[in-house]
């Protein structure tokens, strides 16, 4: 293994629930009421991480997905 691979920091998923398709476009520009949670998540992981970050920094990936709708039937019995 490299040494770049053993220094690397395991990914941390946070999971923010439902949320409106609005916050979510306001979240893309750098905006909403979505912003506040995910600064607080980072200032959390850089608080219990900082003895392991030293001077690298944590980059945040924000994972957006849609659930499909379930298909309808077409008769209700």
């Amino acid at each position: 293994m490299d040494q770049q691979e053993t220094n690397q920091i395991p990914p941390v998923v946070v999971d923010l629930g439902a949320v409106k398709k609005k916050h979510i476009k306001r979240l893309r520009r750098g905006e909403g009421k979505l912003l506040p949670q995910i600064d607080e998540v980072l200032a959390v992981l850089k608080e219990e991480l900082s003895d392991e970050l030293g001077d690298r920094q944590l980059v945040p990936v924000v994972l957006v997905y849609e659930q499909k709708d379930k298909p309808r039937p077409l008769f209700k019995f």
